[in-house]
């Protein structure tokens, strides 16, 4: 799955639009940074980018109200940080069940898990049920034994912003 990287309101590494629709993907993976880093999501951008492609955008939303918003926006799944409370957590499940977290072997990671999430962005195999693993990184790609069952989807990200992630 093609990833761009969203920075100062803008779509990083002189990519355009037009250069995403000629290349004729359908889905695409979005890194926010600028919500990442600073809380501001670029909403109507992503306005723009869904009415061509399905988006997974990662943003990690710091209040309900941003899931929301980015829902509304046009993305079909969210992104959430792995450094978040229980009862956000909570409370983000309900408003959908389209929650992406970034892995870390962590407790949140677990709560995540118990309480119905089963995404996962990660570099590395992870250890916990998931339906959906976005993989990311040389570590991943590079590693042919990454058990699967038939319930599971892997999609490799192409142009993930790993350095931003160290």
């Amino acid at each position: 799955m093609e990833c761009i990287t969203i920075q100062h309101g803008e779509i990083r590494d002189n990519r355009t639009l037009d250069d995403l629709l000629k290349s004729g993907i359908e889905e695409l993976f979005v890194v926010d940074l600028d919500s990442i880093r600073s809380g501001a999501p670029n909403l109507k951008l992503y306005g723009s980018l869904s009415k061509y492609f399905e988006l997974i955008v990662m943003n990690y939303p710091y209040r309900v109200s941003d899931l929301i918003d980015t829902f509304v926006s046009g993305a079909s799944r969210v992104v959430i940080s792995n450094d978040i409370t229980d009862r956000l957590i909570r409370e983000y499940l309900s408003v959908s069940d389209q929650l992406v977290m970034k892995y870390a072997n962590n407790t949140t990671c677990r709560v995540f898990s118990l309480l119905g999430g089963n995404m996962f962005l990660s570099n590395i195999e992870i250890n916990m049920i998931y339906s959906t693993l976005y993989a990311y990184g040389v570590r991943i790609q590079s590693n042919t034994a990454i058990t699967k069952r038939d319930s599971q989807k892997i999609i490799i990200l192409d142009n993930f912003p790993a350095q931003e992630f160290q």
